[in-house]
């Protein structure tokens, strides 16, 4: 077993420790703290129009776009899709609402829906039910439930995973430009000095970093078996 120390980051054998320590939701949540950079506050507040898997980004706000390990898509994929059909029906029941930052503040837009969302809804003054993003705390704790049963003192909190990711990155030979627009360190394009060449070699060594990270052997943990029976078709409805 791997043993975790306060001043030194996470190994990539710590991360997939980690990582295998989580299930369902949870695991989800983990996986895209460490391959988008998240903040566990960005990961509970990430909307559907968020996510583009047909291109394996992920975009917030005004930040630039970042990749997704591509291993992780058919699980966002069915995530999505059971989210998609608790959508339609609450639709039909009349609820669906989730709130948003402009007038008239709250949508029923599939495309405003929370990724991940918490149980059940609040009413609001207008006695509509609308629904919260995930508990923050309760990804916090989640981690910090999984870290405990890897070590009995451990110091592992889940923004660690953020600050993992940028550690491999360079360690994989990534430019500091790169681990910067994955983190969302910069906002635009021209804040970026990023030659072509060097931007092809980045792409290769991310790509490989997130195999070694997201291996067969650790995502066979988690597999589904409706990635196997369910048609790709059905995937587009929550892409």
């Amino acid at each position: 077993m791997v043993s975790y120390t306060n001043n030194t980051h996470l190994s990539k054998q710590q991360v997939r420790e980690l990582l295998q320590q989580l299930s369902g939701p949870y695991w989800l949540m983990g996986a895209l703290l460490y391959s988008g950079g998240l903040h566990p506050a960005e990961c509970v507040k990430l909307r559907v129009q968020d996510l583009d898997l047909s291109h394996s980004h992920l975009q917030i706000r005004r930040h630039l776009p970042v990749m997704l390990a591509p291993q992780l898509i058919p699980h966002l994929k069915l995530h999505l899709l059971r989210t998609r059909t608790q959508h339609l029906k609450a639709l039909a029941q009349g609820d669906g609402w989730v709130p948003t930052s402009t007038a008239p503040y709250i949508s029923r837009n599939w495309l405003l829906q929370f990724v991940f969302s918490a149980p059940g809804t609040r009413v609001n003054h207008n006695q509509l039910r609308v629904k919260q993003p995930f508990p923050e705390t309760r990804l916090l704790n989640s981690v910090h439930t999984a870290a405990q049963s890897l070590q009995s003192q451990p110091s592992i909190s889940a923004y660690d995973l953020r600050r993992a990711l940028a550690h491999h990155l360079l360690e994989s030979g990534c430019s500091v430009q790169l681990m910067q627009q994955q983190l969302r360190l910069v906002r635009q394009q021209n804040e970026i000095d990023h030659g072509g060449d060097n931007s092809h070699r980045d792409q290769a060594a991310m790509q490989l970093l997130f195999r070694e990270i997201f291996s067969p052997r650790v995502l066979g943990q988690k597999h589904h078996p409706d990635f196997v029976s369910e048609p790709a078709a059905v995937y587009r409805i929550a892409s």
